[in-house]
């Protein structure tokens, strides 16, 4: 577990260097920048360096173009300096983008053509049956026409209205809830007509003005609308080949453009003197050497390195997690707690171990193990998702100690011959006597979790030169041996019936150490020589820590009593299983094996969410709580930071 060393870098030189300096700065996204007027001891004669980036408009027709096409634009990292023919880009871009854009028009179009004349098509189906010639229709001088719909149950109520000789509708078309046809009438009558067939819902519908009749119209717009697809696919094809023939070089000017954007931003972080410019910020130490001779053929550009210590007190090194293959898929879970210090032990590692360990108990089973590890390998390598890798590494776990419980698939005796062959036999979950023998095992690995979890902070205090935390704070060595204390007596009590709890034994192991928890602030001043050893009053500070106290002694008895949660699913696990082979035995055979796959699946797909989702919480709460801030901010480049920002 490791977080990986920065050094501040100082950037400085003439300001007719600048956008190449920047340039070879956003090489391979190493470079974290910091407002440099921040940094400036006398910023006096120093100037913010505020210009619209020409890179934006370019990139953003690019991003357009993207959006409609596959595949789609990826960035491709630059490693090394690499000459630009900045007008040729620009001009490249701009024909890409109009001859895609006059391709899209077209086809959008086309689109439209196609969706009038379906719905033209589908107006004039329902009118099929009216015998009428359309043109003629519409031409009439003194008659109006409406064409429409009227509900079923509307319909038999034109009766009523005999006596009017105006009202009359001719249906060319029926279905479940309308009536599809026309009505006419006198120009001087329209509005009293058009009012009582809006009193009977009458829905009006504008049909297209073709000539000849209903049919003839469907078969011109049915012949129009099959060219126009024949059309459209023609087209299509042809933008699909030429975005595919341009592809690859589109995706470099893209990335090109994107790295020059970069560079030309860094200007928001810069500072400028005169003729001078100034940029800082931080790089992984070990990119120190490399960082420095990208800049030696520009005698006109200076780069100094300094240790993080010279920073102002408010600016800390920003956060890069260094862990191994096997922990760092658990780098998610430490960012969404929130990113260490930077002089701050890296939580990876624990997490990665306590976590699979946890979750491999509480989600104990050969075969559903096996199942969740295909799904996260599927997860990893179809869909890219971070949570892949940490379901298969967890999914061994529940592998492992499914062998130890002998459940596959919920079935508790599959690998009993095998045992057997040993002279061994599984650990029955669901014994009575292992039952409680498997909540007490889950205070003990609380136990152990929380006094690791104390150590821990131990060591991180002593690094970090916060002694009274780490000597005398709850979760300190003071913490450590009283809860140690307590712990090792009441066992012993318990499985031997040996008493420890003596006078010396309780003074000194648990008295002791409960005053040192509450004098820890003065004792801590006085190891950390501070002229005041009590920050209030001493009455402020007795009844102040007394109450602080015993929520802390509270907090023991909680986190350790938290960790039963661990025996509960090992329990919840063997009873839901259970619960499904009871179901199972209602059916018949085929039956019965329906019932176990489906309830293995609904298991799983539960059990799985409630399991990881209760160990993450044992591991913010109960352990993290104990060592671990997580205050630091991310190492951002440039790139990085606006990939957050969209």
């Amino acid at each position: 577990m490791a977080i990986e060393k920065m050094l501040l870098v100082n950037v400085l030189g003439k300001l007719d260097t600048m956008d190449t300096a920047f340039e070879r700065v956003c090489i391979d996204e190493d470079f974290h920048p910091e407002s440099t007027l921040t940094f400036l001891e006398d910023s006096k004669g120093y100037a913010s360096i505020s210009q619209d980036n020409p890179y934006t408009p370019m990139l953003q027709a690019l991003d357009e173009l993207s959006k409609s096409h596959a595949p789609p634009l990826k960035l491709t990292p630059v490693t090394s300096p690499v000459k630009y023919d900045r007008e040729g880009l620009g001009q490249f871009v701009d024909h890409v983008s109009d001859e895609f854009k006059t391709l899209d028009r077209q086809f959008r179009a086309l689109k439209e053509d196609i969706s009038m004349g379906e719905t033209f098509i589908a107006q004039l189906s329902h009118f099929t049956g009216l015998n009428v010639r359309l043109d003629e229709v519409f031409s009439c001088e003194f008659i109006k026409v409406r064409f429409g719909r009227i509900p079923r149950d509307s319909y038999p109520k034109l009766q009523a209205y005999e006596d009017n000789p105006y009202v009359m509708f001719f249906p060319g078309s029926v279905d479940t809830t309308h009536y599809w046809g026309v009505y006419f009438c006198p120009r001087e009558q329209v509005e009293e007509v058009d009012r009582i067939f809006s009193h009977l819902y009458f829905e009006r519908l504008r049909v297209p003005g073709v000539n000849g009749t209903p049919e003839e119209g469907i078969e011109r717009f049915q012949k129009k609308v099959a060219t126009d697809r024949k059309r459209l696919s023609q087209l299509t094809q042809k933008i699909q080949t030429s975005w595919e023939k341009q592809h690859d070089k589109i995706e470099k000017a893209y990335s090109f453009l994107t790295y020059l954007s970069d560079a030309f931003d860094l200007r928001r972080y810069a500072a400028k003197h005169g003729a001078l410019f100034h940029l800082i910020g931080w790089i992984p130490a070990s990119k120190q050497e490399e960082f420095f001779h990208r800049f030696d053929d520009m005698e006109a550009v200076q780069v100094v390195f300094e240790p993080p210590d010279d920073a102002p007190r408010d600016v800390t090194p920003p956060i890069r997690l260094k862990n191994k293959w096997l922990a760092r898929p658990f780098e998610m879970f430490v960012d969404m707690f929130g990113l260490p210090d930077y002089d701050e032990v890296d939580p990876t590692v624990f997490i990665s171990i306590t976590y699979c360990i946890l979750f491999g108990i509480m989600f104990a089973d050969v075969g559903q193990g096996i199942l969740l590890f295909l799904v996260g390998l599927y997860m990893y390598k179809k869909r890219h998702m971070s949570i892949g890798p940490i379901l298969m590494r967890t999914s061994i776990f529940s592998t492992l100690f499914g062998c130890i419980f002998g459940s596959v698939f919920g079935f508790e005796t599959a690998l009993d011959s095998i045992y057997a062959s040993f002279g061994l036999s599984p650990f029955r979950v669901m014994e009575p006597e292992n039952i409680t023998l498997i909540l007490l095992a889950s205070i003990a690995i609380g136990c152990v979790l929380n006094m690791v979890a104390m150590v821990i902070n131990i060591f991180s205090g002593l690094r970090r030169k916060r002694y009274a935390d780490a000597l005398f704070g709850p979760n300190g060595a003071a913490g450590l041996v009283f809860y140690a204390s307590i712990l090792a007596a009441g066992a012993l009590l318990f499985a031997t019936g040996l008493n420890l709890f003596s006078l010396p034994y309780i003074l000194l192991l648990i008295v002791l150490p409960l005053l040192v928890m509450f004098f820890r602030e003065p004792l801590g001043n006085l190891v950390g020589r501070k002229p005041k050893i009590f920050e209030d009053s001493v009455g402020e500070f007795i009844s102040g820590n007394f109450f602080e106290l015993f929520d802390f002694l509270l907090s023991y008895l909680s986190n350790t009593l938290s960790f039963l949660r661990v025996g509960a699913f090992v329990l919840v696990h063997a009873g839901m299983m259970k619960v499904v082979f009871v179901i199972a035995e209602l059916f018949d055979p085929v039956g019965y094996t329906i019932a176990v796959v489906i309830g293995n699946g609904i298991v799983a797909c539960l059990e799985a969410l409630l399991v990881a989702i209760q160990v993450l919480r044992l591991e913010y709460y109960e352990m993290f709580s104990r060592f671990y801030s997580g205050n630091g901010k991310p190492f951002l480049s440039i790139r990085s930071r606006k990939t957050e920002n969209q």
